[in-house]
């Protein structure tokens, strides 16, 4: 069951609910990639109708895009908004304000990893999936492909100011709400580091990560195989964080 509402002016958000009413569902918020620039909602339409048909609402949402001459922070603002509007409409939709989490790819990624450090609103994530997203933006641009310094420049303005705020590795503290990190090992677009620093940092402030490493994969999925151990993998820790108990603070599992 899928219908659009608009969660903020001149912003969209596409919700898959789960065939049969309910109430008290945990809910997903996705988040599309596109190194900030392009990319739409419409990018996780497959993954959102799986999630309801796990019996969770997924919520799909646009944000401003830098190359429209929306630079930071105005993305992070959006997915914050998002996030309230989910919060403040939580009964209408049937979700259990207490579980809801947000997922993203690449910059989208980058975005859900803001929702997971984040605590300068009232309303938290329980939970965060990253998909080969970056984490930290201060990188020199020796260690960048040109394409990714682009897409920095574009999102932060020449000289990357902001970038150390801009990065959620920076803001990583034992309150983060528990992240699941995947990237392949082959990553050129965002060095695999990223996943492994942040999964540390994580760590060392006692909060807790869940590292998958992907070897021979790149900058997304290009093996059935690997589709399916990362859907696999989603699907255990959201049910883990957001249907049973947690486990001790600080752990770290990587996975290869």
């Amino acid at each position: 069951m899928l219908r659009t509402e608009s969660y903020a002016p001149d912003l969209l958000a596409d919700i898959y609910a789960p065939e049969q009413a309910g109430a008290g569902r945990p809910a997903i918020l996705l988040i599309h990639g596109g190194g900030w620039g392009a990319g739409g909602r419409a990018e996780f339409a497959e993954l959102a109708r799986w999630f309801a048909a796990q019996g969770a609402v997924a919520i799909a949402i646009d944000y401003r895009l830098s190359t429209a001459g929306h630079r930071w922070p105005a993305q992070r603002i959006d997915v914050q908004r998002a996030l309230a509007w989910i919060d403040s409409h939580a009964f209408e939709l049937g979700i259990d304000r207490t579980r809801i989490a947000a997922l993203g790819g690449s910059a989208g990624g980058h975005l859900a990893a803001w929702l997971a450090v984040d605590n300068a609103t009232g309303v938290r994530v329980k939970a965060v999936v990253s998909l080969w997203g970056p984490w930290d933006l201060t990188l020199p641009d020796a260690e960048l492909q040109p394409d990714a310094i682009g897409m920095l420049e574009t999102l932060l303005g020449p000289g990357r100011p902001g970038a150390r705020e801009a990065s959620p590795y920076f803001h990583i503290s034992r309150e983060s709400a528990p992240v699941l990190l995947i990237h392949g090992l082959d990553d050129p677009l965002v060095p695999p580091s990223q996943a492994q620093r942040a999964c540390a940092r994580y760590r060392e402030t006692g909060a807790r990560c869940e590292l998958l490493e992907l070897p021979s994969e790149g900058h997304g999925l290009s093996r059935n195989e690997d589709v399916v151990r990362v859907a696999n993998a989603v699907r255990a820790f959201l049910i883990r964080e957001l249907l049973q108990a947690p486990s001790s603070p600080g752990a770290q599992h990587t996975v290869r």
